[in-house]
C-alpha cells in the first residue's frame, strides 16, 4: 500500500541567539531506537515519500527579533530545510512577525503557508504556536487549540492535522510549551489534550506532539524529573523519541528541555515508520 511507504522524519532544532557562523543550528533525526545521526535531512527531503517535520522553540520571537536581518536570514534557512515546522514562544502583540518570517522563507524559492494558534498566556506577557509548512507537500486539514476547561496550562496546545499531498496518509501535530513552574502537571496533562485530538479529528491516525516541555533539570519544585516513571506519559501507548540522555538546549548545563513523542495508529497503514541511521 503506498501510504505504508511514507516515511517521517523528526528533527528538533536549535538556534543561537547571537547567530554567530559557528553552531547556527544542530538537529537531530531520530529513529525507533533512538539513535542520533545528523545532516541527513536534506537527503531524504528527496525522495517523495518522505517528509521532515521540526520543533523550533524561537526564544521570545517578536519585533525585536524580526527586524535583525542576519537573525531573520538564519531562522529563514533554517525552517526551509523541513517540511513543517512547529513554532514555540512567539511573543508579538501585532502578529507580525510570523508573517515576515515566513515571507523571508518564501524568498528562498519554495511557497510556504502559517497557521497561527491564538495568544495565550496567564499574565500579560501571552505567547503563540504556529505551523510553517511547504505546501507543495503537505496540506492543513484542520487546526485548533485544546480546549481547557479545568485550566491545566498556561498555553494550551495546538493542535494541527495535515495530510500529505497525492497520498492517503495523514496525522496529528500537538505542539505545546509548558510553563517551568508547572512542567510536570502540563505533562501528566498531555494525554488529556491527545484524547481530545482523538475525538475531534476520528481518523485512527498517529499523534506527535513536539515542543519545548521543560522536561529535564528539577530544581526547586519547577521543570519536569525526567527520570519519573509514574508520569501518564511514560506509560507504553507513548514513545519518546527524544531520550534522556539527548541535549536539548544550548546552555552551560545540559538539559534535554524539548522533547518529541508519538504514539502509534490502531490502523497499520497509517503508522508513522521510522528511518534507520546509515
Amino acid at each position: 500500500m503506498k501510504s505504508a511507504k511514507i516515511i517521517i522524519m523528526l528533527i528538533l532544532v536549535a538556534v543561537l541567539s547571537s547567530c554567530s557562523s559557528e553552531g547556527l543550528h544542530f538537529e537531530f533525526t531520530i529513529d525507533d531506537v533512538s539513535k542520533i545521526f545528523s545532516h541527513k535531512s536534506a537527503e531524504a527531503s528527496n525522495s517523495s515519500d518522505t517528509i521532515t517535520i521540526a520543533s523550533f522553540n524561537i526564544q521570545i520571537f517578536g519585533q525585536s527579533k524580526s527586524k535583525k536581518t542576519d537573525v531573520m536570514k538564519v531562522l529563514a534557512e533554517t525552517i526551509a530545510k523541513y517540511e513543517i515546522v512547529a513554532i514555540q514562544e512567539i511573543r508579538d502583540k501585532p502578529e507580525t512577525a510570523i508573517i515576515k518570517l515566513e515571507e523571508e522563507v518564501d524568498a528562498l524559492g519554495v511557497d510556504y503557508a502559517t497557521i497561527t494558534g491564538e495568544r495565550l498566556g496567564r499574565t500579560q506577557s501571552k505567547e503563540q504556536y504556529a505551523y510553517m509548512y511547504r505546501v507543495d507537500v503537505v496540506e492543513l486539514v484542520d487546526s485548533f487549540t485544546y480546549q481547557d476547561p479545568q485550566d491545566d496550562f498556561h498555553r494550551e496546545p495546538f493542535i494541527a492535522h495535515f495530510k500529505i499531498k497525492n497520498k492517503s496518509f495523514d496525522f496529528i501535530l500537538v505542539t505545546i510549551h509548558t510553563d517551568p513552574d508547572e512542567a510536570t502537571a502540563e505533562i501528566n496533562k498531555i494525554p488529556d489534550t491527545i484524547n481530545y485530538a482523538d475525538n475531534k479529528i476520528t481518523s485512527d491516525t498517529d499523534v506527535i506532539v513536539l515542543g519545548d516541555l521543560n522536561a529535564d533539570c528539577p530544581r526547586q519544585g519547577k521543570y519536569f524529573d525526567e527520570d519519573d516513571s509514574t508520569s501518564p506519559m511514560r506509560t507504553d501507548k507513548y514513545t519518546w523519541l527524544i531520550t534522556n540522555d539527548m541535549v536539548t538546549n544550548m546552555a552551560e548545563y545540559e538539559c534535554t528541555y524539548d522533547r518529541i513523542i508519538i504514539t502509534e495508529s490502531p490502523n497499520p497503514s497509517k503508522r508513522i515508520m521510522q528511518t534507520k541511521p546509515e
